[in-house]
């Protein structure tokens, strides 16, 4: 058992008792992508399926966990959204490097950068990873050079058909990005 896991599951645990809310036992807190018991609570609350990512690239730690819920008494659809959500977002960072989870209810647009490379999911099966400057949308196929070049920005495509789910990063190298998006999966306990 390596000392960083050890040391979230010991964070989760006092974040149990310190805070009173029980969403995730320590071990779960632990591979939920480092987040707090309390901050897990605050993510199930949106009434949606929260994606997160599992895999922390070492030296990345949790900088940030925003969600806005759907207001109280508006209509919502079978799958939890609203007209204006609801949304979270679940970031990251290392220096000047960041990626992050986020879901929204709606409102999202296309994706298109240069180069894109297929990556297997525990939550959506196959997507795609998006990244490069050039001609939007071109979708070819990067070099094993690029995967390891640091890139500017990277995402992937918008999954699920409402609510909507996206990877996005800034400064990081594909392959590292690739090992993220592949890690993500569902919050433990989510419907």
């Amino acid at each position: 058992m390596s000392n960083m896991f050890v040391s979230r599951a010991i964070h989760g645990a006092l974040a149990v008792l310190a805070g009173g809310v029980i969403a995730l036992t320590a071990s779960a807190a632990a591979t939920a992508g480092e987040l707090t018991a309390k901050q897990a609570a605050s993510l199930d609350a949106l009434g949606i399926r929260v994606a997160v990512p599992t895999y922390v690239p070492p030296g990345f730690a949790l900088e940030e966990v925003k969600t806005t819920p759907c207001a109280t008494r508006v209509r919502r659809s079978a799958s939890g959204t609203c007209s204006g959500g609801p949304d979270y977002f679940v970031r990251y960072h290392k220096g000047s490097s960041w990626f992050a989870m986020e879901g929204t209810g709606g409102g999202i647009g296309g994706t298109s950068l240069t180069y894109k490379t297929p990556v297997t999911t525990k939550a959506f099966g196959k997507v795609d990873l998006r990244f490069g400057a050039g001609p939007d949308g071109v979708g070819l196929a990067p070099s094993a050079a690029q995967m390891h070049a640091v890139q500017n920005e990277l995402y992937c495509d918008w999954l699920g058909s409402g609510p909507f789910y996206h990877l996005i990063g800034e400064r990081i190298a594909p392959d590292v990005m690739s090992k993220v998006l592949g890690s993500v999966t569902w919050l433990p306990g989510d419907r």
